[in-house]
């Protein structure tokens, strides 16, 4: 049997009331909370019954988002927007990675294109400039996990439109 709190796997199993649940843990984990009583064995294995009981439903696949910030590309001249709107906004360079909190030669790299920033600081950069230099792009390990079902379903429209908002 296992402890519901960390997983542990034991003979020895107690219920207790943690934050107003009740638990089937181990003894490691019953001082969390308010010991009730020691499970036996007979009763300890409900939850084993149920397993074994509902094995042969099939589960549901884990909740993987189909755009994540793995999924992104950068729009083709996003190192001349970058530039164009921080010169707009009468910024230097310097001040630009100062208000990011980044050093001013990678700000010199991104605008340049000699690298793209990574997820974290594209996100800022427009953010700070008000600008769009990411597109999303769908997740194809995603798709490619579940091609029963890889078309592009009407909630995971919602999902995106809700994110680009």
């Amino acid at each position: 049997m296992f402890c519901e709190l960390c997983g542990k796997e034991t003979d020895q199993l107690y219920l207790v009331e943690i934050e107003g649940s009740k638990l089937i843990v181990c003894d490691g984990c019953k001082g969390y909370g308010k010991f009730i009583k020691r499970i036996t064995s007979s009763e300890g294995s409900k939850t084993e019954k149920k397993k074994e009981h509902n094995k042969h439903i099939e589960e549901k696949p884990k909740n993987v988002e189909l755009f994540n910030e793995d999924s992104y590309d950068f729009v083709s001249d996003y190192g001349k927007l970058i530039k164009q709107k921080r010169e707009e906004l009468g910024l230097t360079q310097k001040e630009l990675a100062k208000l990011l909190n980044e050093r001013e030669s990678i700000i010199h790299k991104v605008e340049n294109q000699e690298i793209e920033p990574n997820y974290n600081l594209a996100k800022k950069l427009e953010k700070k400039l008000g600008i769009r230099i990411l597109t999303k792009t769908p997740n194809y390990a995603y798709l490619s996990q579940h091609k029963s079902n890889a078309v592009l379903t009407l909630g995971d429209v919602i999902k995106l439109k809700k994110k680009e908002q």
